[in-house]
């Protein structure tokens, strides 16, 4: 049986090797250790270049984003739904349970994983609202200058 630096050791060694995994799916992120357990997540901001030109472009765009944003927000509720009744087949039943507690059986909703595909949804979820706000102001402004264009004209 390993004593309590052994396995300390190794659940650093876990969450050195979380942390390069993390930061090789998220290129644009950057992880910074504050505590033993946790990671701040830190958004670099960057600009996305937007392809439409017309406000027929921009509104089929905006379909399209919100239809990929509620499905991506359909599968976030899922995964922590299924979480919470993972977690809920576990709880103690009464004092003594925690010392006697048996499995249950695996939760075919739910993995280990599990929780780190709802936050990287979650963070994918972020970014796509980042990009819709970008959207806006790119859309602003190509209708101000499109109404500037208009009245010159006229």
């Amino acid at each position: 049986m390993p004593g309590n630096a052994a396995i300390y050791g190794n659940q650093l060694k876990m969450m050195r090797l979380l942390i390069s995994i993390l930061m090789k799916v998220f290129g644009e992120t950057r992880f910074k250790s504050s505590g033993a357990h946790q990671l701040n997540l830190e958004r670099r901001t960057k600009m996305t270049k937007f392809n439409f030109k017309t406000r027929e472009e921009y509104l089929k765009w905006r379909a399209e984003w919100k239809a990929e944003y509620k499905e991506l927000s359909r599968e976030i509720r899922q995964l922590k739904c299924a979480r919470k009744e993972y977690i809920w087949k576990y709880r103690p039943k009464d004092d003594n349970a925690s010392k006697r507690r048996t499995k249950v059986g695996p939760n075919p909703n739910y993995s280990s994983s599990a929780s780190w595909k709802a936050a990287s949804k979650s963070y994918r979820a972020t970014n796509m609202l980042e990009t819709l706000k970008e959207a806006k102001v790119e859309a602003g402004k190509q209708r101000a200058a499109r109404l500037a264009a208009e009245s010159e004209a006229a």
